[in-house]
């Protein structure tokens, strides 16, 4: 019999950090979105669950630290990679092909995730 794989969890302080929002914020998110916590003292969440919701799919587990890292927003994506544009930002993200977060009007994303589509497209 194979060993149950660990279940990542995230308290919702720690969902905030990640989306870079307030714990209020981050708990309207989740109820908004149906997000079912994995245990209810404290109220903890699945990364997938936030992964999924996000748009990112499933994570290997040895790329889960970086996918935990916080989102950036679009301004700090363009301080670190000028050459990308704002609309194709955008417009990845509403297309499915960035996984990304929007919250109110503005889009959040992956580091790694924007790593990946300048290396690859």
């Amino acid at each position: 019999m194979q060993p149950k794989a660990s279940v990542s969890v995230a308290k919702v302080s720690e969902i905030a950090t990640h989306w870079q929002v307030t714990a209020e914020t981050a708990r309207n998110i989740l109820n908004a979105n149906f997000i079912i916590p994995a245990s209810k003292t404290p109220y903890r969440y699945r990364w997938r669950d936030i992964w999924t919701l996000e748009g990112v799919g499933n994570v290997p587990p040895h790329m889960e630290d970086e996918w935990k890292k916080p989102l950036k927003s679009i301004t700090d994506i363009l301080k670190d990679f000028p050459y990308l544009e704002t609309r194709a930002l955008r417009s990845r993200a509403q297309k499915g092909k960035l996984p990304g977060l929007k919250i109110g009007k503005q889009w959040r994303f992956h580091e790694v995730a924007i790593l990946q589509i300048t290396r690859y497209g």
